[in-house]
């Protein structure tokens, strides 16, 4: 979720539109790539989420990225 307010990290309230990016056991090998720019963010917090094929769910704890330097 790209984060208007990075100063907040993870208790950030100005959040974006959320983007999903679906990995299928398919293409689950590899990496993925994240452009701040397409994303209109300079910093993003993240988790992953695993679907099973049964629809059990398993979500990870939220992280954060900053794309720019912390203040002082």
């Amino acid at each position: 979720m790209p984060i208007l307010d990075c100063w907040e990290e993870l208790n950030a309230s100005q959040l974006r539109e959320k983007h999903n990016i679906e990995i299928t056991l398919a293409n689950s090998k590899g990496q993925t790539e994240l452009r701040h720019m397409q994303l209109s963010a300079k910093c993003l917090k993240w988790r992953t989420v695993i679907t099973t094929a049964s629809g059990c769910n398993t979500e990870s704890d939220w992280k954060f990225h900053a794309f720019i330097p912390k203040r002082s």
